[in-house]
């Protein structure tokens, strides 16, 4: 696991976008996830809704340096889905 200051709220997250290779779990605070994830997938901000405690996996080519509007979502998974109901 790496701490990485790009992903704090309200900070730029492009610099450390382009420079992945492999495999990465991004996790971040509403509405700086949603927004990312629009951006990554190249659809507008208001077009994806990730809500709180959900779940995005997105895939891009590693070969692009650049994810931004590349990535592909290949699941969007709501909370209750990912949450144990409580009885």
């Amino acid at each position: 696991m790496e701490f990485e200051s790009g992903l704090l709220p309200g900070r730029d997250p492009w610099p450390l976008l382009e420079g992945l290779l492999g495999r990465c779990l991004l996790v971040g605070h509403q509405p700086d996830l949603t927004h990312l994830a629009a951006r990554l997938i190249g659809m507008p901000t208001g077009c994806l809704v990730l809500k709180k405690a959900g779940f995005a996996h997105l895939r891009w080519s590693q070969q692009k340096r650049s994810p931004a509007g590349r990535a592909t979502l290949q699941v969007l998974l709501r909370p209750s889905v990912l949450l144990p109901c409580s009885a």
